[in-house]
């Protein structure tokens, strides 16, 4: 057990609060300890320590005391860890025909959490701050979404166009494949959008899957909504840039109209006369139209 006033994970039933889970979420701790055998279907081979280089369904290198989720696929769960130590394989039996508890260790990972729930008594790890914007600029005012840990209902993005950026990789959990230019398509979103303009789409758990189809091609936004991840008004994923959430649009720059198309110049009038046709100039007379008496023949010579 923790220490007196130590935070820790809640102890859990996992199986019993969802039935099968969907994700799990886990801590790096580094290790070898296996703290629930789930009757020999849960096994941990090597070992883990120091920052790992590459946890598989992770993306990144992942330090101590970092949390990410894992999608539940099947009844078995099979992770590898590449740490100082080396290799470690650790598999679990997710389809709760076996007990599985949040505070169960598993090697290098403690199980903290499941689907959007994280029973603990220790607080999230604090959230990066956001960049500011330049001085003097308008922007996003930089508001924290999952301030409180309460996931929005959606989101309001600005379409900017762009390729694969991405601010705030939501460690791993957002990604951003193609690219988005010009006018465009996008997903949940009625008609064509303009570079400039805002939409809002509804906000899923625990991600949310955006397409924007555009002159570039496709591009495949992806978003971790469940707010176990840091999620902020003024990151950018690719050709989205988020500016509210729930009907609150959080920018000190002004809504933009769609500019209006320029009229066509009108053509310049001219009097009625001036654009008559002009007679054809008679064409000058031919030899044949000389007098009939200047053509008959010369009396032969008598």
């Amino acid at each position: 057990p923790p220490p007196p006033g130590a935070c820790a994970p809640i102890l859990t039933d996992v199986c019993e609060e969802v039935g099968k889970p969907e994700y799990l979420l886990f801590e790096y701790t580094g290790g070898f300890l296996l703290s629930n055998s789930q009757e020999g279907k849960a096994v941990v081979k090597g070992g883990s320590s120091g920052n790992a280089s590459f946890i598989s369904g992770v993306a990144g290198m992942v330090v101590v005391g970092e949390e990410f989720l894992v999608p539940v696929d099947g009844s078995s769960m099979e992770i590898t860890i590449l740490s100082d130590l080396g290799v470690q394989q650790i598999e679990i039996h997710a389809s709760c025909s076996k007990e599985l508890f949040v505070g169960d260790q598993f090697g290098g990972l403690l199980l903290i959490g499941f689907d959007d729930e994280r029973p603990s008594t220790c607080p999230p790890p604090p959230s990066p701050p956001p960049p500011p914007s330049p001085p003097g600029s308008c922007g996003p005012d930089l508001s924290n979404v999952c301030e409180n840990k309460q996931k929005p209902s959606s989101l309001i993005f600005k379409y900017v166009g762009g390729g694969e950026d991405v601010t705030n990789e939501q460690d791993g959990k957002s990604a951003v494949f193609g690219n988005s230019a010009g006018m465009a398509f996008i997903s949940d979103v009625n008609g064509a959008v303009s570079i400039g303009e805002e939409v809002e789409i509804t906000a899923k758990s625990p991600e949310t899957a955006v397409t924007i189809m555009s002159d570039a091609g496709e591009q495949k936004v992806l978003i971790h909504t469940s707010c176990s991840k840091p999620l902020f008004v003024g990151d950018r994923f690719g050709g989205l840039l988020l500016i509210g959430f729930d009907g609150d649009r959080r920018t000190t720059c002004p809504l933009q109209s769609p500019s209006p198309s320029p009229s066509p110049s009108p053509s310049p009038s001219l009097p009625i006369d001036d654009i008559r046709p002009s007679p054809s100039p008679s064409p000058a007379p031919s030899p044949r139209d000389e007098p009939i008496d200047d053509v008959r023949p010369s009396p032969s010579p008598s």
